[in-house]
């Protein structure tokens, strides 16, 4: 509090906090050996009763960029993935939950289920802690985690494609990229329960299309998924397309034809 930051959304203080900690820590360590500083509060420290604002000091060579977080979440066993989406904004990725309805006075209350309106519970970068962390393929592509030999671009014609689920470690095939205008692109991926995702409900795997804008800036809703129906059920359970599933709008057709034997989803694709 005497930082004037004792709560998640009061970070005028943290840069002072920040430095502080770096210069005890760089006294025993040396700076340059490290890419990245991390700060965890005092044990009784609460996510909500500190800002985890990322700081931004590369421009000073005496700091690191680093971000500082609540001691609850170094004691769960899901306090990796928070570190993660801070280290995903080093490396440029931006933030894919609403913003502004995580800074309404419900949301600051209690768990607020519209700050993930846009991306229902799927990527680091939108929801750290829930069951589907693993990036999605466009942020994936943009880290250069997957290779362009594992997207493929379509325009203006009828393909089948088979996909392998974004979490798998093959080199096959993954997502497909659909360019609808000079600021959007539809993006088509396959999610299961593997790797970081292997908590996701069996009801919310298959194949996720979602839409890209250049145009909205960071915690606006950059990237939205698109439901199969045209509604919102709590976390978008409905913008999963499982076998047999379509997905029909004014410029693209999407089919689920299913899962082949090495469990990679066959796709139908119109682009009009």
């Amino acid at each position: 509090a005497s930082y004037d930051s004792s709560s998640r959304f009061d970070v005028s203080g943290i840069i002072n906090i920040i430095k502080e900690a770096q210069e005890k820590a760089f006294d025993t360590y040396n700076l340059k050996e490290f890419d990245y500083f991390v700060a965890a509060t005092p044990p009784n420290t609460k996510v909500d009763e500190i800002s985890t604002t990322i700081s931004y000091l590369k421009n000073d060579s005496n700091y690191l960029n680093s971000t500082i977080l609540g001691c609850d979440f170094w004691q769960s066993r899901t306090g990796w993935s928070l570190i993660a989406h801070e280290i995903g904004h080093a490396f440029g990725l931006v933030d894919l939950y609403d913003l502004r309805s995580l800074e309404s006075p419900v949301a600051k209350s209690k768990f607020y289920l519209d700050q993930f309106q846009f991306l229902g519970f799927f990527d680091l970068m939108n929801w750290p802690t829930g069951p589907a962390p693993e990036l999605t393929a466009w942020n994936r592509w943009m880290l250069g985690f997957i290779s362009d030999q594992e997207i493929r671009c379509i325009s203006g014609k009828t393909t089948i494609e088979s996909i392998a689920p974004i979490e798998s470690d093959s080199n096959s095939l993954k997502s497909l990229f659909i360019r609808l205008s000079n600021s959007e692109l539809l993006v088509i991926e396959s999610r299961a329960s593997i790797g970081f995702d292997n908590k996701l409900p069996a009801d919310a795997t298959g194949l996720i299309v979602y839409i890209v804008n250049f145009d909205i800036d960071s915690g606006d809703g950059p990237i939205k998924l698109i439901t199969k129906n045209g509604r919102k059920t709590n976390f978008l359970y409905d913008s999963v397309l499982q076998s047999g599933d379509r997905l029909n709008t004014s410029q693209i057709y999407i089919e689920n034809l299913g899962r082949t034997l090495n469990g990679a989803i066959r796709v139908r694709v119109l682009h009009r």
